[in-house]
């Protein structure tokens, strides 16, 4: 039972913006037209899109989202197929965003987006 709570909680770990993990999520921004991008600690930058199911609270933001495909690398096929299928393994799909991880007027401008910007 422990060992099954330490994985819940390092996987939880995981899902946190902003940690040193590898694959955490550093930065979120929304552009002038509605689309969101994730920046991550590795220097990746992606398109992704925030699902209906997301819980937006005043203390936090629990977002569901889903990845939009990037365009074909050139790199060799063989390490960058086997590098895909690790990336698309450990990324996050949740994104834990706590009352103290933003400006606050960052945050309810994420907020106010998130509650109305994603109904139309």
């Amino acid at each position: 039972m422990t060992t099954l709570y330490g994985l819940a909680c390092g996987w939880q770990w995981t899902q946190l913006v902003a940690t040193r993990w590898r694959f955490s999520v550093q930065t979120l921004q929304v552009d002038v037209f509605g689309q969101m991008s994730v920046s991550y600690a590795s220097g990746q930058r992606w398109q992704i899109l925030v699902l209906p199911d997301s819980v937006v609270h005043h203390g936090l933001m629990v977002l569901h989202i889903v990845y939009l495909p990037s365009p074909p690398s050139v790199a060799e096929p063989h390490c960058q197929v086997l590098a895909d299928k690790l990336w698309r393994l450990l990324r996050p799909r949740r994104l834990l965003i706590l009352f103290d991880q933003a400006e606050p007027a960052a945050q309810k401008a994420m907020r106010v987006w998130l509650n109305w910007g994603l109904r139309e």
